[in-house]
C-alpha cells in the first residue's frame, strides 16, 4: 500500500484502492459505466491507438533511428483509450486536456516511490508544480 500512496491524488480512494465493503459499493456504482457494449469498444479504440503511435512515432523513430520514449507514449496511449470509450473524446481532445493535468502528476508520483522526500520538499519548485498541477486536474 505504501507504493500506492503518491498516486491517491489521482486514484483516490475508489474502486482501484478500495477493499472488502468498500470495494463492493464501489464496483456496484460502477457497474452501469461498465456495461458489456461500453466494455467492447475497448479494444477497437485500443487498436486505433496503437496505429496514431505507429504512425506518429515509432514509424518515423525507425526511419532516422531516434529512440522513443516508450513509457510516457504508452502513458497517452492509455489516456486516449480511456478518454475515447468512457468520454467520445478524439485523440487530440485527451492529448490537449487530460494529458497536460494527468501526466505531470503520473511522473511526479513515480519520482516519489523511488525518492519519498520529494513529497516533503516544499522548498523546491517540483513540489509546488505537482500541487498546482492536483488543484487543477481536481477542479
Amino acid at each position: 500500500a505504501n507504493t500506492m500512496k503518491p498516486f491517491l491524488v489521482i486514484l483516490g480512494t475508489g474502486i482501484v484502492t478500495s477493499e472488502d465493503d468498500s470495494w463492493m459499493k464501489q464496483r456496484l456504482k460502477m457497474s452501469m459505466p461498465l456495461r458489456r457494449d461500453v466494455l467492447e469498444w475497448i479494444p477497437s479504440q485500443t487498436i486505433k491507438a496503437i496505429q496514431r503511435l505507429c504512425e506518429t512515432k515509432l514509424e518515423p523513430a525507425c526511419q532516422n533511428g531516434a529512440a522513443v520514449p516508450v513509457g510516457s507514449s504508452l502513458r497517452h496511449l492509455t489516456l486516449q483509450v480511456i478518454s475515447a470509450t468512457f468520454l467520445s473524446l478524439t485523440a487530440e481532445e485527451s492529448d490537449s486536456t487530460f494529458a497536460g493535468l494527468y501526466l505531470p502528476i503520473v511522473d511526479e508520483s513515480n519520482r516519489r516511490v523511488w525518492h519519498p522526500y520529494r513529497g516533503f520538499c516544499f522548498f523546491m519548485p517540483f513540489f509546488w508544480k505537482h500541487l498546482w498541477y492536483v488543484f487543477r486536474l481536481n477542479r
